[in-house]
């Protein structure tokens, strides 16, 4: 397996920036911080299988994972 390419949420993705645990984006957006782990999550856009929903964070968006 590519661990590299593994997502949880292949089928609905759920956006770091959507997570409790964002701390701030890298590498131009390339790149998070993870609050939870203490480094940089390198796939913002799927999130990671520690992915908890931070309320309001998606209200006027229109993309809400759930």
């Amino acid at each position: 397996m590519d661990y590299a390419a593994f997502s949880p949420h292949a089928i609905s993705p759920r956006p770091c920036r959507h997570c409790s645990h964002f701390g701030i984006e890298r590498s131009g957006g390339g790149g998070v911080w993870c609050l939870l782990a203490k480094h940089v999550h390198c796939l913002p856009e799927t999130g990671c299988a520690y992915w908890v929903r931070e309320p309001g964070t998606d209200d006027d968006i229109g993309d809400s994972p759930l």
